[in-house]
This record gives structure tokens, sequence and C-alpha cells, in this order.
């Protein structure tokens, strides 16, 4: 009886020890690099890699944050439960694919050229288009009937090669990152085209097993906006 007794309390601490193991695991994160928004370095790595830090900082959640190509993110979380994204903006084609946690933030796109041509919609159809492969850009380009792209994997200094080679005709990209590839390239004769469209940029989640405690982040990233801590971080990447 006395062995019975030890054996089934030996059985429950270890599976104590099991969960415990399990819920201590940091949650896993993905993102890309997409500049200012997510940068390479540590030192400054990006506002919406801060404003996520921040959150999980004032939540109280161990985590763990990735950087790989873009398209590979989207796929990992779409395949892996309890997992997590950014900087993700919401489009008809990722619609539903994944969970929406909650907004951090809106984007700008613009046509971007080097030969003082101001694009439009309807002018940037017949033009030879560069764009982030998989990126939220890239889905409305096809939502909305470009068919002449280039797509790249990573955003940045190669769009704006191809357009000085004159290999391409524009460059579609978000705003904050186009003024701060062009500025750290000493590019200062770029047009931009009116702004065509503003995007809902998300901390997102797996869709079929979404990240159980997103109530908790949602509260804190409430928070460290109304201490201003947000605003803060904002202005540290000149974007206030």
């Amino acid at each position: 009886m006395f062995s019975m007794t030890r054996l089934m309390l030996g059985t429950i601490l270890l599976l104590l020890s099991v969960t415990s193991v399990v819920a201590s695991e940091p949650v896993k994160i993905f993102t890309s690099v997409f500049p200012p928004i997510v940068n390479e370095g540590k030192e400054n790595p990006g506002y919406a890699y801060e404003i996520v830090e921040e959150i999980f900082k004032v939540a109280g959640i161990d985590y763990k944050i990735s950087q790989v190509p873009w398209a590979r993110a989207q796929a990992i979380v779409e395949n892996t439960p309890g997992s997590l994204i950014f900087p993700l903006t919401r489009t008809p084609t990722r619609e539903t694919k994944f969970h929406w946690g909650f907004k951090m933030f809106n984007t700008q796109t613009h046509f971007v050229t080097l030969n003082n041509n101001k694009l439009t919609r309807e002018t940037a159809k017949t033009k030879l288009v560069s764009v982030q492969l998989a990126s939220s850009w890239d889905n409305w380009l096809t939502e909305n009937g470009y068919t002449n792209v280039v797509r790249l994997s990573n955003e940045g200094e190669q769009h704006i090669r191809m357009l000085s080679a004159g290999r391409t005709d524009a460059w579609y990209a978000e705003k904050s990152v186009a003024k701060d590839m062009l500025k750290n390239m000493d590019i200062e004769n770029a047009t931009f085209s009116d702004p065509v469209l503003s995007f809902d940029t998300y901390l997102a989640s797996n869709k079929a097993e979404p990240f159980k405690e997103m109530d908790k982040l949602k509260a804190a990233f409430d928070e460290i906006v109304e201490s201003g801590r947000y605003a803060e971080i904002l202005r540290k990447y000149h974007l206030l």
C-alpha cells in the first residue's frame, strides 16, 4: 500500500513537472526584415519590433522572436499552433488564413520611381513593378489585376538597384520602408505616387489554434498606448 502511494505521488510530481516545463516555454513569434518597421540590428530593432517587445514585457509573458524570410514566416505560423506573427497587414488573400489578434498601426503604400514619373493606380498597371514576395502589397497587386510584377524575397536595396539600372519601372512599397531605404542609399530623386492604400497591420496568430492569451496582450497594448510608451517608440523612429 505504501509503495503504491509513493508511486502515485511520483507520477503526480512527474506530470506537474512536465506541465511546468511546457508552460514555461516562450511564445514563438515570427517576423522578417523591413526597416524601419523591423530591422536586423538589436540596437534599433524597428518600431514594430519594439512595440511587440513592450507588449510582452507589460503582459509578463516569455517570448522568442525569430526573423525569417516573410513568406516562410507566414507559412510557419499557418502551421504552428499558438504561434504569432507581426507586422501582418490584413488583406483578402490572408483573411481566412490567420487569427487577427489586434491592430498595432496603419501602413501606407506608394509606387516609387526614379525618373520623375509620378504614377497612379492605373498608369502603374502599364509598368514593370517590383514588390516584396508574399507581402500585403504583393497580395494587393494580385487582387487588383497587376500582371507585370517582379517579386523579390526581401524588401529594400535590390528594388532600388533594379530601378536605378532600368530593370524595373517602379517599386511598390510601404512609405516608411521606402523612405528609410532611399535615405540609407543617399537617393534624393525618388518620386512617390499619391497614397495608394492604407493597410491595417496586426499582431496575428495561427488560425486553427490561436494564441490563448491574446486578450492579455491586447490589454498590455492598450496600456502602453495610454502610458505614452507607444508614441515614444514611434517618435524614436521619426514617425510622429
